[in-house]
């Protein structure tokens, strides 16, 4: 292992750490404990590949590689820090994922994330979207398209009408804000009513 702190063998099965990296990981350091978890994962999952540095291999071997590694930290992340076990509610942030579990920083906030997905399909509370998407949702019904990934008076109640201002001046004087909505065929002041051609 010239170069890493661990590494599973896919033909005996085996983990091998360095000295360095289980030592750190009896002194529970974050970073050395998502090591070990995430070889064992390699073995849980029978990933059928030893990773070489350093070898050519080609992009089939690559992307398979690259998967088997996604898979290993996922799963390392759910090891280390069990939903059942996480006494989670919406309002439980990564740092304190990562104290209760002795979770790093990168690895708490994707878990965090992953957690309240679980949470959410649990107690069937929908992700609130982004006011762009529901915007754009809203806009798009308004057009007569068919909005089906929420009902019609969800969008309603997400979407905030707000007005399209012209980005004139008012023509009050003692106003002068730049919130002039057209109508009809003028433009009148959003902010104290004003229109123009009012003398």
């Amino acid at each position: 292992m010239p170069d890493a702190e661990a590494m599973f063998v896919a033909d005996d099965r085996s983990i091998h750490l360095r000295q360095s990296t289980y030592d750190a990981a009896e002194r529970e350091d974050p970073h050395a404990r998502f090591t070990v978890a995430h070889e064992i994962a390699h073995c849980a999952l029978y990933h059928q590949h030893t990773r070489k540095r350093g070898i050519a291999v080609s992009a089939f071997e690559k992307k398979v590689f690259r998967r088997d590694e996604r898979q290993a930290d996922k799963f390392a992340a759910a090891f280390l820090a069990p939903f059942h076990k996480a006494a989670f509610n919406l309002n439980t942030t990564a740092a304190q994922l990562a104290q209760r579990f002795g979770l790093s920083a990168r690895t708490s906030k994707t878990r965090v994330e992953e957690i309240a997905g679980i949470y959410r399909g649990r107690h069937n509370i929908r992700r609130e979207l982004p006011a762009g998407v529901a915007d754009f949702l809203a806009a798009r019904r308004r057009e007569g398209y068919a909005v089906t990934s929420l009902p019609a008076e969800d969008i309603v109640a997400m979407t905030v009408c707000r007005p399209k201002y012209e980005g004139d001046p008012c023509p009050n004087p003692k106003c002068g804000e730049f919130k002039m909505i057209r109508v009809g065929s003028h433009l009148k002041c959003d902010a104290c009513g004003a229109r123009t051609g009012d003398d």
